[in-house]
C-alpha cells in the first residue's frame, strides 16, 4: 500500500485546486491521477462494505500488488498512477456491484466479457 501511497502523491501537484472529475475531458494528466485517485477511494470505501476486516487487509495487498505488475511497463511514464488507480477501482467495483446485484442485477458497465 505504501507504494501505492508514493504514486499517487508524486503525482499530486503542490497547490492542488478544486477538480471538476466529472469533465475529465479538459484535465491534464495530473488532473486525471487525481480524479483516479479519487475514484479508486470511492471504490476501497465500496468493498470495505462487503469484505471482513481480515479478507479486506489481504485484498488491499494483493489487488495493490496485482495492478502494479500488470502495469510495470508504465512505472516510469505520467499515466502509470492513472492505469494503477483504475487498475483497482474496477476489480473493487466489480466484485462490489457482483456481491450487491448478484446474478441478475448486475450493473453492464460492471461485468466482465
Amino acid at each position: 500500500m505504501l507504494s501505492l501511497l508514493s504514486i499517487v502523491l508524486l503525482a499530486l501537484p503542490a497547490n492542488s485546486k478544486e477538480l471538476n472529475c466529472d469533465a475529465r475531458d479538459n484535465l491534464g494528466q495530473s488532473g486525471l491521477n487525481r480524479c483516479s485517485y479519487m475514484d479508486f477511494l470511492k471504490s476501497a470505501k465500496r468493498i470495505s462494505k462487503v469484505l471482513e476486516p481480515q479478507t479486506l487487509n489481504e485484498w488491499k495487498k494483493v489487488s495493490n500488488q496485482v495492478c502494479l505488475q500488470v502495469w510495470k511497463d508504465y512505472e516510469k511514464g505520467s499515466i502509470y498512477p492513472l492505469k494503477v488507480n483504475q487498475c483497482m477501482s474496477r476489480m473493487n467495483n466489480y466484485l462490489y456491484y457482483s456481491n450487491k446485484g448478484g446474478m441478475k442485477g448486475m450493473d453492464k458497465k460492471y461485468e466482465l466479457y
